[in-house]
């Protein structure tokens, strides 16, 4: 069995109603980049794709813009997102799952439309970005928020938006390439200095693209606690005893020495399948699955990262 973590969903009427609240194309609201939007366009062409890929699940997210357009618009682009991912969990409940979006610039709203979504809708995480409005997840207004997920025991889907910056990456696509890898890891490590995980210790990430440069920077992070006095105020351990907590999702580009970075940092339990379909074309996502099979792993630990690791921080009974 495949279970996809990482892969979206673009309703059509919700990216007009972005371009409509922003009055900018899309692309360059969701991303703060010139990355094109793949619009959803049937059930029956991404399921065909699933199928030729031998991908059993998809867990569908939608991206949110990174920046509030006001507490009534943004509970309305939430509940459109998560109404149309909810209702194909509903028509295929074997194909799909999904993440749930919530209004988080008002951490009130977000935490009824999480309710809503979990309880209600059925829905299995959350996906959110690295910040609202470039106010961090880390900020103290959001700390109701946490706590709620933490009760709730959910995980986090991390979805890299653009840093600060973005001015000196427009050419090459740069901010698609590295900036998001730069987001990331600013993000998972500045949560953890922050004593998020202390604080919430039910509270679980699923990081984006490999976890970014993390399992190769992880040295440094841990030498700088040691060696900073400020990085131990908000927390007892070695940050890499956290960041090990995490999960870490395929959906990059790699190669057998990058995996094994990886690999040899997290472990065969916290890494997870994910494709960054759809905008992983056929092509690329073959590669990885070919890819991931030529590494030498055991069958024992290609299920766990394809499918039992995926049930095992999605409490998914499958």
């Amino acid at each position: 069995m495949k279970i996809d973590v990482h892969c979206h969903t673009y309703p059509v009427e919700y990216v007009k109603e972005v371009e409509k609240l922003s009055g900018k194309e899309p692309e360059k609201v969701l991303f703060y980049a010139d990355i094109p939007i793949p619009l959803w366009d049937s059930a029956e062409n991404r399921l065909a794709k699933m199928d030729e890929l031998g991908i059993d699940v998809e867990v569908l997210s939608t991206t949110l813009p990174p920046q509030s357009f006001g507490d009534t618009a943004d509970l309305h682009l939430a509940k459109m997102t998560n109404d149309f991912n909810a209702n194909l969990c509903s028509k295929y409940p074997k194909r799909f799952k999904a993440f749930a979006n919530v209004p988080l610039f008002n951490p009130s709203n977000a935490i009824k439309e999480l309710n809503r979504a979990i309880t209600d809708l059925g829905m299995i995480g959350i996906a959110t970005g690295t910040f609202i409005s470039r106010i961090p997840l880390t900020s103290p207004e959001y700390l109701p928020f946490l706590a709620e997920v933490n009760r709730m025991r959910l995980p986090i889907h991390i979805h890299p938006s653009l840093p600060i910056g973005i001015e000196v990456m427009r050419k090459y696509k740069l901010g698609g390439l590295l900036g998001f890898l730069f987001e990331t890891t600013m993000t998972a490590t500045k949560m953890v200095f922050d004593g998020v995980f202390e604080k919430f210790p039910d509270i679980v990430l699923i990081l984006s693209h490999f976890g970014a440069t993390i399992p190769f920077i992880f040295q440094r992070v841990d030498d700088g606690f040691k060696g900073f006095p400020e990085i131990r105020e908000n927390i007892s351990k070695l940050p890499s005893e956290y960041l090990k907590r995490f999960y870490y999702d395929t959906a990059s580009s790699f190669t057998r020495p990058s995996f094994m970075c990886t690999y040899d940092f997290a472990g065969p339990d916290k890494i997870i399948f994910g494709t960054d379909d759809p905008y992983a074309r056929n092509r690329l996502i073959e590669i990885k699955i070919r890819q991931l099979g030529e590494l030498g792993l055991s069958d024992e630990v290609l299920e766990k990262i394809y499918s039992e690791n995926a049930k095992k921080v999605l409490n998914l009974k499958m």
